[in-house]
């Protein structure tokens, strides 16, 4: 039996709601045809607190999820492509983040370095920096890790790290690493020359990208 997938995504205010409802309509005909269902949560709109919260609100949701995969997308990406089986491994399948690729010195790579965190990955530790837009697994292996990111928030309280929960995505990888990273068709920025892309990062506007660092603050007008 071929393997049925829930995407989630989260569409908070204004900016996020419109990037979502292009994606839900890309992923229609893109994500897993005829066996998939596409779940779209909510979340406090305030950043970066909007971001932190999200596992939790997964967890909350639990038994809206179908079938046996889930793929968590930010909202700010397009399905231009077929996406499905390739991306299903026995464990979390994730992406390399676009501005930090296989070789970059790891010195460069913008992991938590506040010691005081549980995100913390001290200099000298870790080789590779994976994006927090696109992180799948197995229905139970997925839940496992929103839980795993749940419990950090809550250990961290108030602190959030540079990169919220990428900067938690990172620090779990370090210890146990993915069961499938995707190449970089699966996270093709606009500004890239990506052959064969499968899923691109939306343009952004420099509105909409304040907006974006400032939900519950402002609205952006169309």
């Amino acid at each position: 039996m071929k393997p049925y997938a829930t995407l989630i995504s989260f569409g908070t205010g204004d900016v996020f709601a419109r990037y979502l409802a292009q994606m839900f309509q890309s992923a229609e005909l893109n994500f897993f045809p005829g066996r998939a269902q596409l779940l779209a949560l909510d979340t406090v709109p305030e950043w970066p607190y909007s971001v932190r919260d999200r596992h939790s609100r997964i967890l909350e949701n639990h038994h809206r999820i179908r079938g046996d995969f889930v793929l968590f997308l930010d909202a700010d990406m397009l399905f231009v492509d077929l996406v499905a089986d390739e991306i299903v491994a026995d464990g979390l399948t994730v992406v390399g983040h676009p501005c930090m690729p296989a070789g970059t010195d790891p010195d460069l790579l913008t992991y938590e370095r506040n010691p005081e965190s549980v995100a913390y990955i001290p200099y000298g530790r870790g080789d590779r920096y994976y994006y927090g837009a696109l992180i799948g697994g197995p229905t139970d292996i997925f839940l496992e890790y929103s839980a795993q990111v749940h419990e950090m928030c809550q250990v961290d309280g108030d602190y959030s790290p540079v990169w919220q929960d990428e900067s938690y995505l990172n620090r779990i990888l370090l210890d146990s690493p993915p069961a499938l990273e995707l190449d970089q068709r699966y996270c093709a920025w606009w500004t890239s020359n990506v052959d064969d892309p499968r899923i691109r990062v939306l343009e952004k506007t420099p509105e909409e990208i304040h907006a974006r660092n400032h939900q519950g603050k402002e609205a952006v007008t169309a």
